[in-house]
C-alpha cells in the first residue's frame, strides 16, 4: 500500500480499486499509469 500511495503522490493521481488490484508487476503499473495519460 505504501507503493500505491507513493505513486499517487508522485504522479498526482488516484487509482481505482480495480487498478490497485491489477498492479502486481512493474509492467502492469506502467500500463495503468499510461492508461491515465501519464508519461512513464
Amino acid at each position: 500500500m505504501n507503493l500505491i500511495a507513493a505513486l499517487e503522490q508522485a504522479f498526482n493521481t488516484e487509482f481505482t480499486f480495480e487498478e490497485i488490484v491489477s498492479m502486481q508487476s512493474v509492467a502492469e503499473i506502467r500500463r495503468v499509469l499510461k492508461s491515465k495519460g501519464l508519461d512513464v
